[in-house]
Formats: structure tokens, C-alpha cells, sequence
């Protein structure tokens, strides 16, 4: 993410050698790009579409405009319009090629999950050395069954993601999907220790070494501080739903999944459980 904000400051940067205008006519311009640019950083959804909206009316051709409402329609969640002006955004700076990685969350997000993939590789094509830190492609190929790419994917993220038991957890997914998951035990990728309760649970669950009862009393111990909580309680509720679906009980999955997508957090993830949630109910 840092990276990104480098390379969207460098294209507000050069938006006066890129509009071929004069410093009079940028000065608002990159005034009102930087504005939405921070709001975005700080996820500040009506800051960043205030700003973004105040660039397109002193330039409606401005690639990086068109990007940073994208960006703000994708904080409020609303994906389809964040999907039209990202589109907007490459045709107008097609060098732009982030807009194209994000286009695809916002195609995950709303269910397209093939063009998602297609964006997705479109950037790691672009970007080769993403692959192995672009989790989201490995849950897009999840969903489309696509399990020994989505495999792939997380196995090669273990080398950034050594600590984070998430990356393990969709790895298993995938290889429960092809093996079975007796077999998706055995292939566990290995973890660092996850700070975050309760994922070293969670990992221990994977390994047949717990229970989702016991998860769930690691989750809510009521030691535990109280800011975390909605977090801590959703991350608990999807996994235990993802696993619980993994290893062939449906009903009780869908229990746990729901709960999850009632606890509406800011995180990508929330948008998964969602979409997870959604893809069930299509199922009836």
C-alpha cells in the first residue's frame, strides 16, 4: 500500500508535464488531487469524493481524478461506479496500471470473479514481482475454482507472509479442494507465530489440534481488551465458517459465515465474507 501512495504522489506530481498546462491552470488542480489523495490514505470516503469530484470539474479528462473517485467509490463500497471510473482512469492514462489491479478487487468484491482474475493478471504481468504478495488473486482463483492456481499463489505469499495465518488458511482451502483435507493437514504450510488472536488457534484447528468451541472461547475471553473485539470476533466467525464448510458441514458453516458478514468491518476480508454469504444464498 505504501507503494502505491509513492507512485500516486508521483503522478499528481507530474500532472503539469502530463496536462501540457500551465502552472496557473494545475495549481487547483493538483490542490484538489492532493486533497482526495490524503483523504484516500486516511479512508476518509466523502473527503476523497468531495476532492476527486472538485479535480474532474477543473479537468473531466484527468486520468488521476477519474482514479481517485474510483478509490473513494470503493471506500464507500459501492463497486460498480468504482469499476466505471477506473475504467475511465486507464483509458485516459493507460500507464496507469494500478487502476487495473484495483478494478479487479472492486470485480471481486461485486462477484465478477473472473474479470477480476483477468485484471489480476493483467498487473502481474506488468508487476511480476506482486505475484507472490497478491493474496487477492489466490482468493479470486479460490472462487472461481481455479484451486491448484490458488494454491500456487498462496504457497509462493508464504515467503512474504511467513507470520500471517491466513495465508495458510486459503492455502488449505485450495488444497482441501483438490486432496482432500486429510491430506491439506499433512501439506500445512508452516507459520511464524500471528500475534493476532486468534489465528494461532485458527492454526491450531487446522492441524486437528482444536476444536471451533475452543476458538471461539480464545476469541471472546473477556480478559481480553474490548477495542479489537468487533475485529477479533469477525476474523473468528469467517474462519470457523471457511473451515467448517472445508470439512463437510454445511449448515453449521453457514451459521458461522453470517455471523460474519453481520459485523461489517473496513477490512477487504469483510467484503469476502459477503461475497461468500451471497454465493450461498444464490445456492437455494
Amino acid at each position: 500500500m505504501k507503494r502505491w501512495y509513492a507512485r500516486m504522489a508521483l503522478v499528481v506530481g507530474m500532472l503539469v508535464a502530463a496536462n501540457q498546462v500551465t502552472a496557473k491552470q494545475v495549481s487547483p488542480l493538483e490542490t484538489a488531487l492532493t486533497q482526495a489523495y490524503e483523504a484516500v490514505k486516511s479512508k476518509d470516503a466523502d473527503g476523497a469524493m468531495k476532492a476527486a469530484q472538485e479535480a474532474l470539474k477543473l479537468d473531466p479528462k484527468s486520468g488521476p481524478a477519474h482514479y481517485l473517485r474510483a478509490e473513494a467509490f470503493a471506500l464507500l463500497r459501492k463497486h460498480a461506479e468504482s469499476i466505471a471510473d477506473y475504467t475511465k482512469a486507464l483509458e485516459l492514462e493507460p500507464t496507469l496500471i494500478i487502476a487495473v489491479d484495483h478494478r479487479g478487487d472492486a470485480k471481486l468484491k461485486a462477484g465478477d470473479v473472473n474479470g477480476a482474475i483477468s485484471d489480476f493478471e493483467k498487473y502481474i504481468k506488468a508487476r511480476p514481482t506482486s505475484y507472490s504478495s497478491h493474496w487477492r488473486y489466490g482468493i479470486a482463483n479460490y472462487y472461481a475454482g481455479r484451486y491448484a492456481e490458488g494454491a500456487k499463489q498462496f504457497k509462493a505469499g508464504e515467503v512474504v507472509y511467513g507470520n500471517d495465518v491466513e495465508n495458510v488458511f486459503w492455502h488449505f482451502l485450495c488444497t482441501a479442494r483438490l486432496d482432500g483435507v486429510e491430506k491439506a493437514r499433512a501439506g500445512l504450510l508452516k507459520v511464524t507465530p500471528d500475534e493476532r488472536i486468534p489465528m494461532m488457534e485458527i492454526y491450531a484447528l487446522l492441524q486437528g489440534r482444536s476444536t471451533p468451541e475452543k476458538v471461539i472461547a480464545v476469541a471472546s475471553d473477556p480478559k481480553l481488551p474490548e477495542q479489537g473485539k468487533q475485529e477479533r470476533m469477525f476474523y473468528t466467525h469467517l474462519y470457523l465458517g471457511l473451515y467448517l464448510e472445508a470439512i463437510g458441514k454445511p449448515e453449521e458453516a453457514k451459521a458461522e459465515l453470517t455471523k460474519a458478514d453481520g459485523i461489517p468491518i473496513s477490512h477487504y476480508m469483510w467484503d469476502i465474507a459477503h461475497l461468500h454469504v451471497q454465493r450461498l444464498n444464490a445456492k437455494k
